[in-house]
C-alpha cells in the first residue's frame, strides 16, 4: 500500500475536523498513526509472504531431487539384492553338487616341485612373503653358497624374476 494515498486521505479527514473540533483533530492524528504503523506492517507481512513463498519452492524442488534420489537407490538395492539371491542359489549349487559327489572337494592338484635337470647337489627353498630372486642368492651366497640368480632362475626353468609365496625353489650348489 502506499503511504501517500493513506497521507492523502489523512490529510482530507483532519482538515475537515480540525475545522469542527480541535480534539477530533488530535484523534484523526492518532488514527492516522495506527493506519501508518499497520501499513508498514501489512507491507512487511508481504515482504515475509513472498520469502517464504521462494523458500518453500525452493525446498519443494529439493524434495522432489530427494524422492527422485531415493527411488533410484531403492531401485539399486532391488538390483544388488537381486543379484545377491543369484550368486547364493549358484554357491548352494555348487555345495549341493560337492555333496552329491561325496562331500569332499578336489582342489586342483599342485605342481610337482620343479627338478633339477642334471645330477645337481642344491637345496630347496620355500619362497617366502617379500622376498626375490636376487633376495635369495644373496642370501646364500653370504651363506657361503656360490650361487647367482641366473643360476636359480635356469635350474628352475624360470622366464621372469616374479615368484609366488610358498614356490618351491631348488638352490644349486656349486
Amino acid at each position: 500500500m502506499k503511504h501517500w494515498l493513506l497521507a492523502l486521505t489523512f490529510i482530507i479527514n483532519l482538515t475537515a475536523a480540525s475545522a469542527q473540533d480541535p480534539g477530533a483533530a488530535q484523534d484523526a492524528l492518532a488514527e492516522r498513526q495506527r493506519i501508518l504503523r499497520a501499513a508498514d506492517q501489512l507491507e512487511l507481512l508481504i515482504r515475509q509472504n513472498a520469502r517464504l513463498t521462494e523458500q518453500l519452492a525452493t525446498l519443494t524442488e529439493r524434495v522432489l531431487k530427494l524422492e527422485s534420489a531415493g527411488e533410484e537407490l531403492q531401485a539399486q538395492l532391488a538390483r544388488q539384492q537381486r543379484d545377491w539371491a543369484a550368486d547364493r542359489e549358484k554357491l548352494l549349487k555348487e555345495v549341493a553338487r560337492l555333496i552329491a559327489a561325496g562331500g569332499k572337494a578336489t582342489p586342483p592338484a599342485a605342481p610337482p616341485p620343479p627338478a633339477a635337470t642334471r645330477q645337481e647337489t642344491g637345496f630347496w627353498y620355500d619362497v617366502q612373503a617379500g622376498q626375490s630372486l636376487w633376495a635369495i642368492a644373496d642370501a646364500y651366497q653370504k651363506s657361503g653358497v656360490n650361487v647367482s640368480v641366473n643360476d636359480i632362475r635356469q635350474a628352475n626353468n624360470l622366464k621372469d624374476d616374479t615368484l609366488q609365496i610358498g614356490q618351491r625353489l631348488f638352490i644349486p650348489k656349486k
